[in-house]
């Protein structure tokens, strides 16, 4: 819908902020949206999904604290099957991804750490 389009382009700016908190809270609002199956399809409907993706990236790859919420995101994006099977196609969204969910492996914060390894093994 037009108004889930406004939200998406919305967070999808604020991922691309500059301010890696601001950019951290927009990537968990996005998981909150992902998060369900009604939201999830709501969101891969959206025609810019590449610019979330992009969002998401950017933030994966922000301090360590804050980039938890873009793997969250990203693990609750690729349960759809379909959707990641597409996704696994690009290697630059690949390497983005596991590159930055695998620096956050070895985070001292274990739910970082679980989000980074579950949106890795969704991968493979």
């Amino acid at each position: 819908s037009g108004r889930c389009g406004k939200l998406l382009a919305g967070l999808s700016g604020l991922m691309r902020s500059g301010d890696a908190k601001v950019a951290s809270d927009a990537a968990g609002g996005l998981g909150n949206l992902t998060y369900s199956d009604g939201g999830r399809y709501q969101v891969l409907a959206h025609k810019d999904l590449d610019d979330v993706v992009s969002g998401l990236s950017v933030v994966l790859e922000g301090p360590e604290d804050l980039a938890g919420s873009a793997a969250w995101a990203l693990g609750n994006l690729c349960r759809d099957d379909k959707w990641c099977r597409k996704m696994v196609e690009s290697d630059k969204w690949v390497k983005e991804v596991v590159a930055g969910a695998s620096r956050l492996l070895g985070s001292a914060d274990p739910r970082t750490a679980t989000d980074a390894a579950s949106v890795i093994a969704l991968l493979c």
